[in-house]
């Protein structure tokens, strides 16, 4: 009796397991798509026009990507629950400016 009860005991921890693993892939499929399509707008915003093909009224600001005394800060809306993936973005868009600029290449020689 009690060899069948931790028999079934065990196939619902298993299930439960199983269905755990299930939700917890599809909840990182999600997260995925969420940080793709914001990576996506970021990188749409950066496509603005630059240089001598921008005409005077464009801006770091007007891409979205600013720079102040708090550090990077994107343009975009995000709910409250959202700060983790906002961190994220913050964190690529600050690479993204150190990357665009050619202060990284002072000292490097031919």
């Amino acid at each position: 009796e009690h060899k069948a009860k931790v028999t079934t005991l065990e196939r619902l921890v298993a299930q439960a397991k199983t269905r755990y693993s299930v939700a917890l892939r599809n909840l990182e499929q999600i997260s995925e798509q969420i940080h793709a399509r914001r990576l996506q707008r970021l990188i749409l915003r950066r496509a603005s026009p630059v240089g001598a093909e921008a005409s005077p009224q464009h801006s770091s600001t007007e891409v979205g990507v600013t720079r102040g005394g708090g550090g990077t800060s994107l343009g975009m809306e995000c709910p409250s629950g959202d700060s983790l993936s906002v961190l994220s973005l913050q964190t690529i868009a600050s690479d993204l400016q150190k990357f665009d600029s050619v202060e990284h290449l002072v000292g490097l020689s031919d």
